[in-house]
């Protein structure tokens, strides 16, 4: 009987000290460690893409800058309280995509034998530069380049068919990693 007391006691003390920390702003079981009484805005910029000009890159589709930036605000504005506006906010982002990249990355050899090797695997790759700047914390800005990548088959499918899914799988990786360099202490 002792036993339950205690670990009911325990119960209510674990909860009363989530709920001030979670109550604070601060901290939040997403890792998110934004003072919500300093910062109350984040502004994201359009992210051009001039992965054309890498001269590595075949250049993304035409809706991809648009596709990044839209999705990154979204996932601020799902993540966070802060409000998403369009100039000057307390935190601000702003960048580009570097490269759009589609290269072979492991071969295998056909089955006739008067015919080459051919690519078993086809990695795409997006790298994208961004600029944080945290106008309250002057010192926690950053400029840094995220990349992430997804592979296909090509003996299966092409890279028209996997290009939306590939993006998509990138992205929210790239997001999560800008996220958690930015306002979350992982």
């Amino acid at each position: 009987m002792i036993l339950a007391k205690k670990r009911l006691l325990l119960w209510f003390i674990a909860i009363g000290w989530l709920g001030t920390m979670s109550g604070c702003g601060i901290y939040s079981f997403t890792g998110i460690s934004i003072d919500y009484s300093l910062i109350k805005t984040v502004s994201i910029d359009f992210f051009p893409d001039e992965s054309a000009n890498d001269g590595l890159s075949i250049g993304g589709p035409s809706n991809m800058s648009q596709l990044f930036t839209e999705t990154l605000r979204d996932y601020f504005q799902q993540n966070t309280q802060l409000e998403v506006v369009p100039v000057n906010g307390d935190l601000h982002f702003e960048g580009e995509i570097k490269y759009y990249r589609n290269q072979p990355q492991a071969t295998t050899t056909g089955d006739q034998a008067n015919l080459g090797d051919e690519a078993g695997i086809m990695r795409l790759s997006i790298g994208v530069f961004v600029i944080f700047e945290n106008r309250v914390e002057e010192s926690e800005g950053f400029k840094k380049e995220f990349s992430f990548f997804g592979d296909y088959d090509p003996r299966r499918t092409t890279l028209p068919n996997e290009e939306p899914r590939l993006i998509e799988e990138i992205f929210r990786q790239i997001i999560l990693d800008i996220f958690g360099e930015s306002v979350a202490s992982w």
